[in-house]
């Protein structure tokens, strides 16, 4: 399935989520922010990356969708930000990924777009987390928009 639409989801209890067994990042600070973005910026996926790269150049990228999406939800976006970009290299992508807001987006930033650049597919082979009905799933005030990506939800129940 090719999809090219937004998500929007309000899912505001983070902790009924946590309790659940959602993903979460595991790198915030005690304020939960890992860092202020005043600018646009792109996050880097590869099949070739490595999570504990910084994702911020093509050379850098990082292995999982999820990660990127974990960065993204400890960042500060100053209201100069319009929109995060993560680019997402050719290749299959065993995973579900789960976008969560850190509740510190201001009105003015349109989003987070995932773009595949290549043949992109998201194909999760294992049973998703506890709560999560689909391939990719926003919890709290967040949008994502997809654009190129094929989901193959096989493996979610009911998909």
């Amino acid at each position: 399935m090719r999809v090219t639409h937004a998500f929007i989801n309000n899912i505001p209890d983070e902790q009924a989520a946590i309790d659940a067994g959602e993903v979460v990042p595991t790198n915030w600070n005690a304020d939960h922010v890992i860092e202020s973005v005043d600018a646009d910026r792109t996050y880097y996926v590869a099949t070739t990356g490595s999570d504990s790269n910084d994702g911020l150049t093509a050379l850098t990228p990082f292995l999982t969708i999820q990660h990127a999406m974990n960065i993204i939800r400890g960042l500060v976006i100053e209201t100069s930000c319009q929109t995060i970009i993560v680019s997402v290299a050719a290749g299959t992508y065993d995973e579900y990924v789960i976008a969560q807001s850190s509740g510190t987006w201001p009105s003015s930033f349109s989003g987070v777009q995932i773009v595949a650049a290549g043949t992109v597919i998201i194909k999760p082979t294992a049973n998703p987390p506890v709560g999560i009905f689909a391939v990719v799933t926003c919890q709290g005030p967040v949008v994502v928009s997809l654009t190129g990506l094929d989901l193959d939800p096989s493996s979610v129940p009911g998909g």
